[in-house]
């Protein structure tokens, strides 16, 4: 919404060359900023996967046993 009413504002007046030389400036970061997202995109990718698989091994030891059951256990 407010993206739109900036292009609107934009095509109304033209951009000094100042905030044309600003403009320039933060968008030089924009590839640094999208590679840190990235980064942080894949760390909680990785987060998710480890978090899932020691869930998926927790619930192995988690089984449900009926309350009658009988465990037996022989000695040798």
């Amino acid at each position: 919404m407010k993206v739109d009413k900036l292009l609107s504002v934009l095509k109304n007046t033209p951009m000094t060359a100042e905030q044309k030389q600003k403009l320039e400036s933060i968008l030089s970061h924009d590839a640094i900023i999208d590679q840190h997202m990235q980064s942080l995109k894949q760390e909680a990718q990785n987060w998710l996967v480890q978090r899932n698989m020691a869930k998926s091994q927790r619930n192995a030891y988690e089984s449900n046993y009926t309350p009658d059951s009988f465990l037996m256990d022989r000695r040798k």
